[in-house]
């Protein structure tokens, strides 16, 4: 409903007739209108938080398996190529034991704005756990999302953190998968980018690795 100032507020409208002519036509009635708005702004926030992540701000893992499920199916009912990249912070926990539990979700968040100002509006990156975040790259095939996955993580790296007395330099590690060529299910594409995660972090971390197509066992990728 419109107030006098011109904005809209949610309202709860009940009302009956108490007086009737002898026609049972109704000659008057009484009700109540309440503004409800604020208990609709806690409905939207809680329906969003059940969704989101709170820190970042991002699906959550129980959103984001659905959002991945609808993504997967559209490729594979049309044909279309679709990849995805599991991200890992490297050494979190020797940032959050150096700077303290508050800068490490500073470090998070940071994170966070830096890839997403970088994807394109049909990408969706999710947290995924911790200090993992689960990228979707739809119609974008292995190669496609190694070359930007890659290019996220030479920003990322040359971005630090500030901080009010110095600043936070950290960096990421990431595997890759893509349907058809890796894994044609949802379950076995998120493994296939696992195993390609593992091998960036065994072969030292802060590099992107593509599962390899042949064998089903990620393979590295040298990078800078």
């Amino acid at each position: 409903m419109q107030t006098f100032s011109g904005e809209y507020v949610w309202v709860h409208d009940q009302g009956r007739v108490y007086e009737r002519d002898a026609q049972q036509q109704p000659l008057r009635m009484v009700g109540m209108v309440q503004d409800i708005s604020a208990a609709k702004a806690q409905e939207v926030l809680l329906r969003r938080q059940a969704s989101h992540d709170y820190l970042t701000d991002l699906l959550n893992r129980r959103a984001g398996y659905m959002h991945f499920r609808k993504q997967l199916s559209y490729a594979q009912r049309y044909g279309r190529q679709f990849s995805v990249s599991l991200i890992d912070l490297d050494h979190f926990k020797s940032i959050n034991d150096t700077y303290g539990h508050q800068v490490g979700d500073q470090v998070l968040k940071h994170l966070v704005a830096g890839i997403s100002a970088q994807l394109r509006q049909s990408d969706t990156l999710m947290r995924w756990g911790g200090e993992e975040f689960l990228l979707l790259l739809p119609n974008t095939d292995s190669d496609g999302a190694f070359q930007l996955v890659e290019q996220l993580r030479k920003r990322v790296a040359e971005q630090p953190m500030p901080l009010s007395d110095g600043e936070v330099q950290y960096t990421f590690s990431a595997g890759v998968a893509s349907f058809p060529q890796h894994a044609e299910q949802m379950d076995m594409l998120i493994k296939a980018a696992d195993d390609a995660l593992y091998v960036a972090k065994s072969a030292g971390r802060n590099q992107v690795s593509v599962s390899d197509e042949v064998t089903g066992i990620a393979q590295g990728e040298l990078s800078v």
